[in-house]
C-alpha cells in the first residue's frame, strides 16, 4: 500500500510547485516561531530561578502558601534557629525580599526589589565586576547590577542615592544579575533590608536557606522541617 501512497503523494505535492513552496516555507516559519516561543520561555524561566538556582542551598523554607519567588510572605527570623536544630541540617540562615521605592539622583523614583543577605551570603550575586559582597554588612551600604546603572544613577563606589527616606551608599556591581520584572535588584545584609523595605517588622525574613549534611536523606530532612516548625512548607 504504501509504494503505492508514496508516488502518488509526491506527485500531487510537486503538481503545483508555487503552493508546494508556500507550503514548505509555512511549515517553516511556524517551525522557527515555536522555536523562538520556546527559547524565550526558558529564558524567562532561568532569569527568574536565577537566585534560588546560583544560591546553592538543598532546602527553601517559605511561609505556607507562598506563590512567588518575588513576594514572599514575612516569617519570624528565629524560624532560622529552628531549622538549624533540625537533625541533618549543617546550616541555615535567612533571606529577606522586599519592594522599595528608590530615590534617584535626579529625583526620579524607582521601584526596585531588595533582596537581603545572611551572615553567608547564600543568594548573592554570582558575578561581581566591582567591589566584594562582604560590602553589604556595612552600613546603609548596597551592591546592584551593572545593567541598572543608568536606571538608579550610581556608577562609581560610594555614590548614594535614598531608598524609601534612608541613605544608601553603592558598595558593589554584579554582573549579568537580570529581573523577570522591570524591578532591578538591590542586594544588602538583612538589618539594611530591613530599614528599606516598609512592609517588613524587625525580625522578620521572608526564607529560610539551608544545606544538608552529605549523609543525610534531603526528603527526610525536608519532611522533619514541614513536621516540626510551624506555618512553614
Amino acid at each position: 500500500m504504501n509504494t503505492v501512497v508514496i508516488p502518488v503523494s509526491i506527485r500531487m505535492l510537486s503538481h503545483n510547485h508555487l503552493r508546494f513552496a508556500m507550503t514548505v516555507i509555512g511549515i517553516a516559519i511556524a517551525f522557527f516561531l515555536a522555536a523562538a516561543q520556546i527559547g524565550l520561555l526558558v529564558g524567562w524561566i532561568n532569569t527568574n530561578s536565577a537566585i534560588i538556582t546560583h544560591a546553592d542551598v538543598d532546602i527553601w523554607v517559605i511561609a505556607e502558601e507562598t506563590r512567588a519567588f518575588d513576594y514572599g510572605t514575612a516569617i519570624p527570623r528565629h524560624r532560622v534557629q529552628q531549622v538549624s536544630s533540625i537533625p541533618g541540617i549543617t546550616w541555615a540562615e535567612g533571606m529577606l525580599i522586599g519592594w522599595a521605592t528608590w530615590q534617584h539622583p535626579d529625583g526620579k523614583r524607582i521601584n526596585v526589589e531588595i533582596v537581603g543577605l545572611d551572615s553567608k551570603h547564600a543568594g548573592a550575586p554570582w558575578s561581581m565586576v566591582a567591589g566584594k559582597i562582604e560590602n553589604i554588612e556595612q552600613p546603609d551600604t548596597v551592591i546592584i547590577d551593572e545593567l541598572s546603572y543608568d536606571v538608579l544613577g550610581l556608577h562609581d563606589l560610594g555614590d548614594q542615592a535614598e531608598i524609601e527616606g534612608h541613605k544608601v551608599i553603592l558598595g558593589g556591581v554584579s554582573s549579568g544579575v537580570r529581573t523577570f520584572t522591570a524591578a532591578p535588584f538591590v542586594f544588602t545584609s538583612i538589618e539594611n533590608a530591613l530599614k528599606y523595605s516598609p512592609y517588613y517588622k524587625d525580625e522578620e525574613i521572608s526564607y529560610v536557606l539551608a544545606k544538608i549534611d552529605p549523609n543525610s536523606d534531603l526528603i527526610q530532612v525536608r519532611d522533619r522541617i514541614a513536621k516540626e516548625v510551624s506555618n512553614v512548607e
